[in-house]
């Protein structure tokens, strides 16, 4: 290679600056504090839980419910494949609508609607539990256009089971975005 080409991509590659993460490419729809109330089953009664979910500069997100605090610091992009299996989930639900808005009425809306999966982050763990090491778990996303009149994300969990009566492969909270006043 001649002298002055690999002069040349020395300074392409120097002036390119560090290479960029990631977890800096992210959506900053992401960030801020999203909360949603969901039933819960509690000795012989169902009462309703409110979860809260945190998103700081799109790179931790911590998850509260009842006495139960969830964190994620891995936060990163999905594959073209784990994208595609939340768009199905999306279609899986939508296709059985009657039982998943039953299950969770303020999907009712997204699942009458034309609104499909966007942007997705996966929410991972730097030291991860174990058996949670693989990506898409848990994943956060955004819907297009949004059936909601104000922003929403949807928190997205792997359903162990395989698919049910409303969910397969994931199954589907949506969260809606609330300042700090609101959240206390």
């Amino acid at each position: 290679m001649p002298r002055r080409t690999v002069l040349v991509c020395l300074i392409l590659l120097l002036s390119a600056g560090p290479p960029v993460s990631a977890q800096s490419r992210l959506d900053t729809s992401f960030e801020g504090i999203f909360v949603n109330m969901f039933p819960e089953k509690v000795g012989d009664r169902i009462a309703t839980v409110k979860w809260e979910l945190r998103c700081v500069r799109s790179s931790d997100c911590i998850l509260q419910f009842g006495n139960t605090t969830e964190r994620w610091d891995k936060l990163g992009s999905l594959s073209d494949s784990i994208l595609a299996q939340a768009r199905g989930a999306l279609k899986y639900a939508k296709d059985h609508r009657e039982r998943a808005a039953e299950l969770s009425p303020t999907l009712r809306p997204l699942l009458e609607s034309t609104a499909d999966i966007s942007t997705c982050i996966d929410l991972g763990y730097t030291k991860p539990p174990i058996g949670l090491d693989f990506p898409g778990y848990i994943i956060l996303c955004t819907v297009q256009p949004n059936p909601w009149n104000k922003p929403a994300v949807l928190l997205m969990g792997s359903a162990v089971a395989g698919c049910g009566p409303a969910f397969c492969r994931y199954e589907i909270m949506p969260l809606f975005k609330t300042d700090a006043k609101e959240a206390q």
